[in-house]
């Protein structure tokens, strides 16, 4: 698995009368405050930060740079981390998605393993392959006898697995 960094900005800080994007809850552009869910600033934070009630990217209001709060989920860091911090991004999109949104060379893979099956469901996720980031599609399949296989390729059309359950 490949980590990534996250890197520290400073810089980022906005005056209350500020317009566009602004951390203070009384400029306009794109706004937000502590009250706020999702990504979330906290008026008083340096740099990027959020906080730590919010849902979605949630970062303590203490932190100096990007730092996530440590009980948030997807991507996190701690404000007392030092100025690179990595994490893993293994799987860090899983969505399920639509036939014709599947690439020709990923449909080609999974209909010649899935015989004559029932495709129903394809999910997208994203995993850290040899230093980059690549999309793997699984397909789960009904046979025509009833049994379900699992079929994972990846975004090239290269088969990677085919489970039975």
């Amino acid at each position: 698995m490949r980590l990534f960094p996250l890197i520290p900005l400073f810089f980022i800080v906005s005056p209350s009368n500020a317009t566009g994007i602004s951390s203070d809850p009384n400029a306009t552009g794109i706004v937000s405050s502590p009250n706020v869910k999702g990504i979330s600033s906290n008026p008083g934070a340096q740099g990027i930060s959020s906080d730590p009630n919010a849902t979605g990217t949630s970062s303590d209001p203490n932190a100096k740079g990007i730092s996530s709060n440590p009980n948030a989920t997807g991507i996190v860091s701690y404000p007392n981390a030092p100025r690179t911090i990595f994490h893993d991004v293994s799987g860090l999109l899983n969505e399920k998605i639509e036939w014709s949104d599947v690439p020709a060379e990923v449909q080609k893979t999974i209909t010649e393993n899935g015989g004559s099956g029932n495709i129903e469901e394809i999910k997208k996720k994203t995993e850290a392959v040899g230093g980059g980031l690549k999309s793997i599609y699984a397909a789960e399949v009904r046979k025509t006898d009833g049994s379900k296989i699992e079929i994972k390729v990846d975004e090239d059309g290269n088969l990677i697995e085919s489970d039975r359950d």
